[in-house]
């Protein structure tokens, strides 16, 4: 069965954040199974606060094509060493993530709410 098939696994996807060059961003690679085409896409989070992972954001995701997604609210509360993660499409929750720091990136997956 392929993932196009598999009405339960629709949008599931994981995600890295890593700290950006510039204060208070994150860059994102990321795939989902809404795509299924075996590439990795980026994104681009700019509102955090401070140096820490914590805060919130407004992130913008692109496809293979570059073609823009969002912006998205991101949401980021460290739970001890693990992360919870809520993305919000004009105040309203779309989708739910739990990840760990690895080697100072955030590893993360997400499903929908």
């Amino acid at each position: 069965m392929s993932v196009k098939e598999n009405k339960k696994l629709r949008n599931v996807g994981v995600v890295i954040y890593r700290k950006g060059k510039e204060t208070g961003t994150l860059e994102a690679l990321w795939a989902n199974t809404d795509q299924d085409h075996g590439h990795i896409c980026k994104g681009v989070a700019v509102g955090g606060a401070g140096t820490a992972f914590e805060g919130n954001y407004s992130i913008t995701y692109f496809n293979e094509q570059k073609q823009p997604a969002g912006p998205f609210e991101l949401e980021i509360k460290a739970h001890g060493n693990v992360f919870h993660l809520f993305w919000r499409d004009n105040g309203k929750l779309m989708n739910h993530g739990i990840g760990i720091l690895h080697k100072g990136d955030i590893i993360a997956g997400w499903a929908p709410i």
